[in-house]
């Protein structure tokens, strides 16, 4: 309950175990910490990479329309018009994975991708 309370006011601490047994960004001492960093040379029982951890790419969508219009044989006007990233889907960063870091597991809300881009010509 307590972790529900705390994600809806944004208070959510990431109380980590260091290698030495030092706790790190705990907000109490009976707070029961999240992660364990392990030391040097550990087995793992468990993969380096989580793959609903990292953001994938969404898929963007690029059209183009072109119009040519004859006038004669030898005389053509062409009209063009391209969008990139037409649907505007932002692409946000990955969160934080550095388990000693303050903001461990906080994503920057900066876009990574290019916003929409239309061209006429």
């Amino acid at each position: 309950m307590r972790r529900v309370l705390q994600r809806s006011f944004g208070l959510i601490t990431h109380c980590t175990l260091t290698a030495a047994g030092a706790r790190q960004n705990c907000a109490s001492t009976s707070e029961t910490p999240v992660f364990q960093i392990q030391p040097a040379f550990t087995l793992r029982s468990h993969s380096t990479r989580f793959s609903d951890i990292r953001t994938g790419r969404p898929p963007t969508f690029d059209i183009s329309l072109f119009k040519t219009f004859r006038f004669k044989e030898s005389l053509a006007l062409q009209v063009r018009a391209e969008a990139f990233n037409f649907a505007n889907r932002p692409w946000f960063g990955a969160p934080n994975l550095t388990a000693i870091s303050t903001a461990f597991g906080v994503t920057t809300l900066s876009q990574i991708n290019d916003q929409r881009n239309v061209q006429w010509a």
